[in-house]
């Protein structure tokens, strides 16, 4: 949540606006590794409402990520690369780095993701 917070405040200041294609892609990444990771670990989850909160914040919509979506090809790029490395490196790897980096001292978005 504070690299949300940092970051809108990193936008506000350039003047950056929530749909620039850097931002809107880095967003992309964070929400689609926290999914890989829980779809390999199973005592970590995507946090819905927290998920719900960093989409809004890039102005990105569960539609955009659809099918004929405006960024249904960059999820997909993205889920493409990152899918095998997170099964390769397996279960546990997946649930470390669920921790390190979307727990609650996560290092890229934090409480991004939730122990079940």
């Amino acid at each position: 949540m504070r690299k949300i917070i940092l970051l809108c405040a990193a936008m506000a200041a350039t003047g950056a606006r929530a749909e620039d294609a850097g931002l809107v892609e880095t967003a992309t990444f964070w929400y689609v590794h926290a999914i890989g990771l829980a779809a390999e670990c199973p005592t970590w989850k995507v946090d819905i409402s927290r998920a719900a909160l960093l989409l809004k914040t890039f102005k990105i919509s569960d539609d955009d990520y659809s099918d004929g979506g405006k960024y249904h090809d960059l999820f997909m790029k993205i889920a493409g690369t990152i899918k095998p490395k997170i099964q390769r490196a397996g279960e546990a790897a997946a649930c470390v780095d669920a921790e390190n980096f979307y727990g609650p001292n996560g290092s890229f978005v934090k409480w991004l993701m939730d122990r079940n």
